[in-house]
């Protein structure tokens, strides 16, 4: 195997790896309901997708030009029939279809009848082909074409072409459709999956009662104080919970550490929502993560 070929390999299996990756974590990063992840997760995934398609057309537009080579030089090669015929009648000065001369003496009947019978001959002929070929498959005599191999102009590219597309397709076939019958099966699970995920349930998201939320939070190049980055945060996710919230209090524990409690108890889906929305690059150079989060309901929610 040469360099080249050992570098499109690995380049292939390289994009289809950033394609799979890019892929798994757009369903992951929806999951978790991070949409600005799951967008630029998207964006690479679209980009391999891209990368990939176009390696397999230049890969198959390769291939053609390689037998479209190999065919001319072939036609090259072998020795022109037109050529060796013209050099073998030059020497003998003929007069072909002399019928078609005037004459004076005779009607010019003759080409008008051959004409309008080669119409009708051919009008046959297609006739009997259309109705050949509702009952007729296609077929290929392997034999006949071993035999007239030796006599073919062009080499054996046309027959290694027959050959070809003559090979039994009922295992490949199969492949293919086992091959979409589980990507269709999988789509269709991850679309269920994400919907579970993802849909909103109301009784889920807020009950009366208060929610703490202990926060990490990392800032690079620009420094605010931890409290005000906080709140920006709380400012920016707040829309993801419906009802009214009202934040109780902004506590700094240390230097990168706060607390967030606010006046809504949150069910599974609330929770979700909200981690999701901190964790999710939400404000430039400002890295959150959700250490803990609890919710305390009443008895009167």
């Amino acid at each position: 195997m040469s360099a080249v070929r050992i570098a499109r390999s690995i380049g292939f299996v390289l994009t289809a790896a950033i394609l799979a990756v890019s892929g798994t974590y757009v369903v992951i990063d929806l999951a978790r309901w991070e949409w600005n992840r799951a967008i630029i997760s998207a964006l690479v995934m679209l980009a391999a997708l891209i990368v990939l398609m176009s390696m397999m057309l230049f890969r198959q537009l390769h291939r053609i030009e390689q037998r479209l080579n190999t065919l001319e030089r072939r036609r090259h090669d072998a020795p022109d029939a037109l050529d060796a015929l013209r050099s073998t009648n030059n020497s003998v000065a003929r007069r072909h279809f002399r019928w078609l001369e005037r004459s004076q003496d005779q009607l010019g009947v003759f080409i008008p009848v051959l004409l309008g019978a080669g119409v009708l001959l051919s009008l046959a002929a297609s006739l009997v082909e259309r109705i050949a070929g509702l009952f007729a498959a296609a077929t290929l005599d392997q034999q006949t074409i071993r035999e007239l191999a030796p006599d073919v102009p062009l080499g054996s590219g046309l027959i290694r072409t027959a050959e070809r597309s003559s090979q039994p397709t009922t295992r490949r076939r199969s492949v293919n459709a086992v091959v979409v019958m589980v990507t269709v099966v999988v789509s269709l699970g991850a679309v269920g999956v994400l919907r579970e995920l993802t849909q909103t349930r109301p009784k889920e998201v807020t009950a009366a009662g208060t929610t703490s939320i202990l926060l990490d939070i990392e800032q690079r190049r620009q420094f605010r104080p931890i409290q005000v980055v906080a709140e920006d945060l709380w400012g920016s996710c707040r829309s993801r919970l419906p009802g009214a919230l009202e934040l109780t209090a902004i506590t700094q524990l240390n230097a990168k550490q706060v607390e967030i409690v606010f006046d809504r108890a949150l069910g599974h889906t609330g929770r979700v929502r909200i981690t999701g929305c901190l964790e999710d690059l939400t404000l430039d150079l400002v890295r959150a993560d959700v250490l803990a989060i609890e919710s305390f309901a009443t008895d009167d929610g």
